[in-house]
């Protein structure tokens, strides 16, 4: 057995074997390799230990013969030690320097290769009476001292001579010597022997193996009256589970739903109905609010506890079923007098600050992060301004058939409901109504210090004549003024004097791509102020969005004259000719489709995700409103 004095062990032998052994009689240093060795002037052959490494071959395995079969722990550390071996010639800068400390290169190696297992009873002058080569350290070691020669490149050669301070390179090999066992005077610690048992005698449970299995999950909605079992495994807080398989009874049985596990009562053996809790177990345990169930994938497995063993049992397989936001359908309140409007959605785990979120309403997405206050249980979503919409407050400026000169530079003062006034700097001076448009828009929505309202403006060309302005949110009166260093922009505008600041307007959804409407003669039922429903219908089915406008803008102004149709990016916007309201419907028998699919009125089903998990209940909004 060897102790701590083991490597050192390794090296003495190494020494006294080259020493015994080399036909050149040169002594071997152990020193770092470009050290002069005082007393060992010229030729001379080093020994240098540059790595020590652990045997993963032998790690944490027990000497044989070594250790009691009952015993456990601190099996001896196994080494591998890595030596550079160099040579030295008599001098450095003799003519048969280099020969020299080739030679002696070369012996060592033939005496390293001839020897490459050194045993007890290698003996110094090959005398069988003479000292052992071995050092007494080593003297009792299971595994014998064996020396192989390591094919470093180049490179690597290269590497450990420079990681060497200012040593000059100097022709060397590498040899690895295994296994070297360092072994502690350290206890081992032996199991301790089995007690006596108590006086009624040793607590053997023995109950039959009748492992549970889940071979089928289904859903059946909380209030529906009809107890419908559906077949997908997507499920709310609330909703029964049902666990079809086999071997589902025993004496105790829990279910685990994710981290939680509740106690059943099995109805069959092969059927177990479990609710899937909010805050309470059925037993009225409170689940602390970090073991709530949430949204995404869960598990779901049956355990059958062993009576007397409260703490284990019989597990069955694991089934997955997807754990999605609940909404009260009932509760959706729309707030239309806000700005911008929002929808507020009652339900249960339709929020998670850490995970991700987003609800769509139809095809529009509002992410999370736009939630007003939003709380597990209820959450208040802003409509996105490409739902439809009415009325939709704007500024309509006044005739420009007739485009004006502007100034170089122009600015206005623009005031959005109680935002502002702020100044509105044009990038450029524009040429026309539509470059005025355009750039009017980007002034608005870079304004300094503007809020959303600022934010989300467009700025439509009204057929050639007009500008028309809407706000973000779609709910604030736009004003313009002059600024205090362009007095004329918004006059030549006609954005002052002359325009229009709380006409009310009705937007369209977006038709991004334009849809391809069904029937082959559009036509739809308008209702405009107090006047009588009329019957609108298109000469041709359009293609896109500016046929679509211009074909409304022709049919609508020939019987509700002054109302106007454009486009606002991606919408209609419709001006009425008259105050009140605007009702767009279909044409029962005639057309069922065109006022949908131009989304001038429709309703669109509303869903709320969390961590990827997305709502199922058949919640649906209908806009306008």
């Amino acid at each position: 057995m060897s102790d701590y004095r083991a490597i050192a062990g390794v090296s003495s032998t190494l020494k006294r074997l080259l020493e015994d052994r080399m036909a050149e009689n040169v002594p071997a240093t152990i020193a770092p390799p470009d050290v002069d060795v005082p007393g060992v002037p010229g030729r001379r052959l080093n020994l240098y230990l540059y790595q020590v490494t652990e045997n993963g071959a032998l790690k944490n395995q027990e000497i044989p013969g070594h250790g009691h079969p009952g015993a456990y722990g601190h099996p001896p550390l196994s080494l591998d030690l890595h030596y550079l071996i160099t040579a030295h010639g008599e001098s450095q800068d003799s003519p048969d320097a280099d020969l020299q400390a080739q030679q002696i290169l070369g012996d060592a190696m033939g005496v390293l290769h001839e020897f490459a297992t050194i045993t007890p009873q290698l003996r110094a002058d090959n005398d069988p009476g003479g000292p052992r080569i071995l050092d007494p350290s080593l003297v009792g070691q299971f595994e014998q001292m064996k020396i192989v020669l390591q094919p470093l490149t180049l490179d690597d050669l290269s590497k450990l001579w420079t990681a060497l301070s200012q040593a000059n390179f100097r022709r060397s090999v590498a040899y690895q010597v295994s296994v070297v066992q360092i072994e502690r005077r350290r206890l081992r610690r032996f199991p301790r022997p089995v007690g006596e048992p108590p006086s009624a005698g040793a607590r053997v449970y023995a109950v039959p193996f009748r492992r549970p299995q889940i071979h089928e999950i289904r859903v059946i909605r909380q209030n529906d009256p009809l107890l419908k079992e559906k077949a997908y495994a997507c499920a709310r807080i609330g909703d029964v589970l049902i666990l079809k398989g086999s071997n589902l009874t025993g004496q105790t049985v829990r279910v685990a739903l994710g981290g939680l596990e509740t106690p059943i009562k099995p109805k069959a053996d092969d059927r177990i109905e479990v609710t899937i809790p909010d805050e309470i177990l059925p037993d009225g345990t409170i689940i602390p609010g970090k073991r709530r169930l949430q949204p995404g994938p869960q598990s779901a497995g049956v355990i059958q506890g062993v009576a007397g063993l409260p703490r284990t049992g019989v597990h069955s397989n694991q089934v997955v079923f997807m754990l999605v936001p609940y909404l009260e359908t009932s509760g959706l309140t729309l707030q239309l007098t806000t700005v911008p409007r929002t929808l507020k959605i009652p339900g249960k785990r339709l929020f998670n600050k850490t995970f991700t979120g987003e609800t769509l309403i139809g095809d529009a997405l509002v992410p999370k992060d736009d939630y007003r206050n939003p709380k597990p249980t209820e959450i208040t979503v802003p409509l996105p301004d490409t739902l439809p919409a009415w009325p939709v407050r704007c500024l309509v400026s006044g005739d420009l058939s007739s485009f004006p000169s502007l100034p170089a530079a122009p600015e206005v003062q623009v005031t959005i409901g109680s935002d502002g006034p702020r100044t509105a700097a044009f990038d450029a001076q524009p040429q026309t109504l539509a470059e005025a448009g355009r750039l009017l828009q980007s002034a608005i929505r870079s304004a300094p210090g503007g809020g959303p309202p600022f934010g989300g403006t467009r700025v439509a060309d009204m057929n050639g004549s007009r500008l028309v302005i809407v706000p973000g949110g779609l709910g604030d009166v736009v004003t313009i003024a002059p600024s205090g260093t362009d007095a004329t922009t918004a006059g030549s505008l006609k954005l002052t004097a002359g325009a229009s600041a709380s006409i009310q307007a009705y937007l369209s959804g977006l038709l991004k791509p334009f849809p391809m409407l069904t029937a082959s003669q559009p036509a739809l039922q308008v209702t405009i102020g107090s006047a009588s429903p009329q019957t609108i219908t298109l000469p041709t089915r359009p293609t896109t969005l500016a046929e679509a406008s211009s074909m409304l803008n022709k049919a609508l102004g020939a019987i509700f004259p002054g109302t106007r149709v454009t486009t606002l990016e991606n919408q209609l916007l419709i001006l009425p000719g008259v105050p009140g309201g605007i009702v767009f419907e279909n044409i029962a028998g005639l057309d069922d489709t065109t006022v949908v699919q131009l989304q001038l009125r429709a309703r669109y089903p509303v869903r709320v995700r969390v961590a990827g998990a997305e709502s199922v209940d058949e919640a649906e909004l209908e806009l306008p409103s």
